[in-house]
């Protein structure tokens, strides 16, 4: 089972998993770096670093990795710069070659701070990261490690971090997360008239244009703006299904009178 919560180390991700890194500074995400790239190698994974950043500045964050340029070498380890981040489907592909050239898995980490900052590259980033997840979910061996500067845009770390079921960050733990579990979505924690929107642009990210089950076992608290907000996402694009509610929601959602595209179960 993929680890939830808050990430204590790396070997929690394994050959699948999944997970944000907000670091504090360089030296945090230097060590963070060097720590999964160790584990991956251990767990016998082909790694990939990629970044908007030079591949020079990146090959540095790596300096206290034993072996790096021999592991760059033998073709254990790739070192890429990119404008802006790349289709899951490419992350996927270099995943099968992995396996085809003997490796457990592939291991992805992705400098993810510039691209989340730039308005044009931001739903690429948010969409990679939800095929990510959604792969993982469905057993395809990735370990992918999203690192992102605890100094971004409040709101944009925030919106970043409720896509991820499981995180390091300084700032603790997002008030909810919503992630792939099974063929659903899960969402899991609190979400009240403070973070009813942050729901709803984590669902526009992470909702797939298809018939949408939700399990909401994992939620301690809702009021009635998160129920509108499902609510509005069910009136665009029904059918949404959601299962889990504990009965005081219920007995709230039927004083509400919610729209009956909305199916509780």
């Amino acid at each position: 089972m993929r680890p939830h919560g808050v990430l204590k180390s790396m070997d929690e991700l394994g050959v699948s998993g999944h997970a944000m890194w907000a670091y504090e500074d360089d030296a945090d995400r230097c060590r963070a770096l060097v720590e999964w790239c160790q584990e991956g190698l251990r767990q016998g994974l082909r790694l990939l670093v990629g970044s908007a950043r030079p591949v020079e500045d990146l090959r540095a964050d790596l300096d206290g990795l034993d072996g790096r340029d021999a592991l760059a070498r033998e073709g254990r380890l790739t070192i890429i710069s990119l404008d802006a981040p790349p289709p899951a489907q490419v992350i996927l592909d270099a995943c099968q070659r992995a396996l085809a050239a003997g490796y457990r898995g592939l291991g992805a980490a992705g400098h993810d701070t510039a691209w989340l900052a730039r308005a044009e590259s931001r739903a690429a980033m948010l969409d990679l990261d939800v095929h990510a997840d959604r792969a993982v979910e469905q057993g395809v061996p990735l370990s992918a490690l999203c690192l992102v500067d605890a100094r971004l845009d409040p709101r944009t770390l925030a919106d970043f971090h409720h896509l991820h079921a499981c995180s390091h960050s300084p700032a603790g733990e997002p008030s909810f997360r919503i992630f792939a579990e099974g063929e659903q979505l899960a969402l899991a924690g609190e979400i009240d008239a403070f973070s009813a929107d942050a729901l709803a642009r984590a669902l526009a990210a992470a909702a797939p244009d298809e018939p949408l089950t939700i399990d909401c076992r994992r939620l301690e608290f809702v009021d009635h703006h998160a129920l509108a907000v499902l609510e509005e996402l069910a009136q665009r694009r029904p059918p949404l299904r959601l299962v889990g509610w504990r009965p005081a929601v219920r007995r709230l959602a039927g004083l509400l009178e919610l729209s009956p595209a909305v199916e509780w179960a």
